[in-house]
Order: C-alpha cells, then sequence, then structure tokens
C-alpha cells in the first residue's frame, strides 16, 4: 500500500482512491471480507462524484470565458477589417450598434471593458518576476538538469526491473 501511495503522490485529491484501492485489493485476498471492499467503494464514491463536478463546472466556467473573450477579439478584428477594406458607412453601422449597446446595456460595457483590460494587462503579469535574466538563465538549466537526471534515474530502475 505504502508503495502506491509514494508512485501517485503527485496527483491531486487522488488519496482516498489510492487509499482505497489499497484496501480493496487488500480485501480481495481475504474472500471473506467483500462487505468491506463494497464498504469501501461507498466510501470512496462521494468524492470521485465531488471531485468530478468541480472538473466540469471549471470546464464549463473557461469555455465560457474562452468564447466571451474569443468574440471580443472578432469584434476587434472585424472593426479593423471594416477600417481597411469595407466603406465608411459600413464602419460607422458596426460603431453605432456597439456604441448603442455601450450606452444602454451595463453588462456590455464591463463585457467591453474586462477583456481588453484582461488582454492589456496579460504581460505585465510576468514582469513581476525580480530576478535577472542571468539567474532566470541558471533556474530554467536547473531544472532541466534536474529533469534529465529524474529520467536517467527512471530508466535505469526500469532497466533494472526496480518498482517506481
Amino acid at each position: 500500500m505504502h508503495e502506491m501511495i509514494v508512485q501517485c503522490k503527485y496527483r491531486k485529491f487522488y488519496y482516498f482512491d489510492i487509499l482505497g484501492r489499497a484496501l480493496a485489493e487488500k480485501a480481495k485476498e481475504n474472500s471473506e471480507m467483500s462487505a468491506l471492499t463494497k464498504a469501501i467503494r461507498l466510501l470512496i464514491l462521494p468524492f470521485r462524484i465531488a471531485w468530478m463536478s468541480v472538473k466540469v463546472v471549471g470546464f464549463l466556467i473557461s469555455s465560457v470565458l474562452c468564447l466571451w473573450l474569443g468574440a471580443f477579439v472578432a469584434y476587434w478584428v472585424a472593426l479593423t477589417f471594416s477600417y481597411i477594406f469595407l466603406p465608411d458607412a459600413w464602419t460607422e453601422a458596426m460603431w453605432a450598434w456597439a456604441s448603442g449597446r455601450y450606452d444602454r446595456h451595463l453588462w456590455f460595457r464591463v463585457a467591453t471593458i474586462a477583456p481588453f483590460a484582461f488582454l492589456v494587462g496579460l504581460p505585465f503579469a510576468f514582469l513581476k518576476d525580480d530576478r535577472t535574466p542571468e539567474e532566470r538563465r541558471r533556474d530554467e538549466e536547473e531544472r532541466r538538469r534536474q529533469l534529465n537526471d529524474d529520467l536517467a534515474a527512471q530508466r535505469f530502475r526500469e532497466g533494472l526491473g526496480l518498482p517506481r
């Protein structure tokens, strides 16, 4: 059982699942413990359902945000295209439609300003790093070296037939 937990220690929210599987394997060894197996499955089931619900809700929220951002980027591209290639009347009509919504609806104001602020402010999120370029390069090399060492050790263990 300890080996199973060590193998999967980096997987989030799977500790209950790991423990349940380990206990279920122990129960399978002893045929008298089938009630224990059922009890363990019933104990683990709500956690599995809750975790799957969290993943589904996160997917739905991120999908809506991506569609929302994409719609406004597409509108900005359409306005740019209309300025360059279309007659002035069409561009004015697009601006009139957008400004009419902007004046009448608070949600449109928020939905117009937020993606612009997000796209303009996103590059600044990467500027708060206080390291010098030399320190960043050194850290990146250290990460690469550590990854290569881990991969080499894993291949060596697999070659010897040792468990992960």
